[in-house]
């Protein structure tokens, strides 16, 4: 949930050489068919290599960077 409220994601394994990452593109409206996302929160989190085993944990530290950084944004305005 972003904002208490359910949003989509994608999530894909990209590959840079021989290193695999997480890529996300979302926030997506689940009531709507468009492909436009609601926030954009699109991106290849390179903190952390690719690890199938790991996915929710990479995904929910994924979240924590982009929530924290739309807040810090949201207070600079």
């Amino acid at each position: 949930m972003v904002k208490d409220t359910t949003r989509l994601f994608y999530l894909y394994k990209v590959k840079i050489g021989e290193k695999a990452y997480l890529g996300v593109a979302g926030a997506f409206d689940t009531t709507q068919q468009s492909l436009d996302p609601v926030v954009h929160m699109t991106m290849v989190h390179f903190d952390d290599e690719f690890d199938k085993d790991r996915i929710d944990e990479l995904f929910a530290r994924y979240l924590e960077i982009c929530l924290k950084y739309l807040k810090e944004e949201k207070e600079d305005e």
